[in-house]
C-alpha cells in the first residue's frame, strides 16, 4: 500500500480518471456554422422550386381553354357549340407549396414530359423543406475539442523604416 503511495507521489502510477476529467474539460462549446447554411440552403431550394411551379401555373392560366364541339339540340335545330373540357386541372393548384405539383399531375392529363416536370417540381419541394427543417432542428451549438498548447495566435504591426513601409506579421504556437 506505501509502494502505490509512493509511486503516486512519483507520478508514476496516476489515476486514469485525471486525464479523462482533463479531456473532458479541454472542449468548448461554438456556434454550429452548418445550422445557417442548411436552413438558407432549404429555405431557398424550396422558394425556387415553388417560385418556378407557379410560373408554370401562370402560364397554364394564361393559355387558351381547351375546347371540344358538342352536340347542341333544341326543339328547331340541332348545333355544334364549343365546350371547355373540365378534365383538366386547375392551374392555381400548382400555387399550393409541396402539394399542389403533385396535385395537379393527378388531376389532369399531362404528357410524359410533363409528368416529369411536375414530379422534379414537387420533389425539388419536399428536398427544400427537408433541409429547412433539418436546418432548424440542428442544435445551435456543438462541442469542440481544445488541445492545450495548440492554440494559433497570431498578429500584424506596421513597419515604418527609412527605406519604406511594410506589414510585419508574426505569431505562435
Amino acid at each position: 500500500m506505501q509502494a502505490q503511495a509512493h509511486a503516486r507521489a512519483q507520478g508514476r502510477l496516476g489515476p486514469q480518471q485525471g486525464s479523462i476529467t482533463a479531456q473532458k474539460a479541454a472542449s468548448t462549446y461554438v456556434a454550429n456554422p452548418k445550422k445557417r447554411r442548411w436552413i438558407v440552403a432549404g429555405a431557398s431550394t424550396l422558394g425556387g422550386f415553388w417560385t418556378a411551379s407557379a410560373i408554370y401555373g401562370a402560364a397554364l392560366s394564361l393559355e387558351r381553354p381547351h375546347s371540344r364541339l358538342v352536340p347542341h339540340c333544341t326543339k328547331c335545330a340541332c348545333s355544334l357549340v364549343p365546350q371547355r373540357d373540365r378534365a383538366s386541372a386547375s392551374p392555381t393548384t400548382l400555387l399550393i407549396p409541396l402539394a399542389g405539383p403533385w396535385i395537379h399531375l393527378g388531376t389532369g392529363r399531362h404528357s410524359a414530359a410533363g409528368a416529369v416536370g411536375l414530379s422534379i417540381l414537387g420533389a425539388g419541394q419536399a428536398v427544400g423543406l427537408g433541409m429547412l427543417l433539418g436546418g432548424v432542428a440542428m442544435p445551435r451549438q456543438v462541442r469542440v475539442p481544445m488541445k492545450r498548447g495548440s492554440v494559433l495566435q497570431v498578429g500584424a504591426a506596421p513597419v515604418v523604416t527609412p527605406d519604406g513601409l511594410g506589414l510585419s506579421i508574426h505569431g505562435s504556437m
